[in-house]
């Protein structure tokens, strides 16, 4: 307030100044902390389960295509969630796992395990600043539209996280392709569960995930992987068991683990690599 000197208003730009520079400093002291839990979330499931991590940059890329196509905002949550959708899979273990991938009868206990994967995974989210809205859609990502599913609760329709009806479309198209079934073919099957999916997001999806042509690949040598490669093939060991599925981004991470099994039990050779 008048009357003021010039000390007075150099006195308050530099007290403005130390306010913005705190600020600051605790913005990105959250967003470091942020990425840095994040990041390590998905390093842990690349070494634990690198099948399940890949799954989840597949989910991330086509979540981006599909929540751009139904005209959905905070594409970031939506991504982080699709990402990190199966994290909770750290604590199933690997038995139930294996049982659940080749097909074999679950016991009442080891389906009750994975039903509850989506729960796990959102406990393990929700304790991370800003990752709140992640976790609550990761935790319906298994609700139908029509409110069955889990969690068993009266959610239903557009009561549920937008996010979590689009991943729910995303993680059955990728069961269902990872049957074999093309993504036509998918696509029309998901057409035919009345009740499971919020039909407008289905029909964006379906438009927006369209048949993608062969992408160009070239085959190098596992001494020459570099992360940020993506996996135009399976990578598997030399006995034929699969590591790393198609379409995974090598993590600093993952690129240490390919590296101990190559020295250890080896890996068939060349691989491939998105050009």
């Amino acid at each position: 307030s008048k009357p003021y000197t010039k000390e007075d208003v150099v006195e308050a730009i530099e007290e403005a100044i130390r306010h913005h520079r705190l600020i600051t400093a605790e913005r990105e002291l959250l967003d470091n902390t942020f990425n840095g839990a994040v990041q390590v979330l998905s390093d842990v499931l690349s070494m634990t389960d690198p099948e399940v991590f890949g799954r989840g940059q597949k989910l991330r890329d086509q979540m981006r295509v599909a929540a751009r196509a139904a005209g959905m905002a905070n594409s970031w949550e939506l991504e982080v969630a699709a990402r990190l959708s199966q994290v909770g899979m750290v604590t199933v273990p690997a038995a139930i796992l294996e049982k659940a991938r080749t097909g074999a009868a679950l016991s009442g206990r080891e389906a009750s395990i994975l039903t509850r994967v989506p729960e796990i995974s959102a406990q393990l989210l929700e304790n991370i600043p800003r990752l709140e809205r992640v976790a609550e859609i990761v935790l319906y990502q298994a609700k139908h539209f029509d409110g069955s599913g889990f969690p068993n609760d009266e959610t239903a329709e557009d009561e549920i996280p937008a996010g979590a009806r689009l991943l729910k479309i995303l993680l059955d198209l990728a069961e269902l392709e990872a049957a074999g079934m093309e993504r036509p073919t998918a696509f029309e099957a998901l057409g035919a569960r009345p009740g499971w999916y919020d039909l407008r997001m289905l029909e964006s999806t379906a438009k927006a995930l369209v048949v993608e042509a062969a992408v160009a690949s070239r085959p190098i040598r596992v001494k020459w992987l570099a992360t940020g490669q993506v996996l135009a093939a399976d990578l598997e060991g030399s006995d034929g068991a699969l590591l790393v599925p198609a379409g995974t981004q090598i993590t600093g991470a993952l690129l240490e683990r390919i590296r101990n099994f190559a020295e250890l039990g080896g890996i068939k050779e060349p691989v491939r690599v998105i050009s």
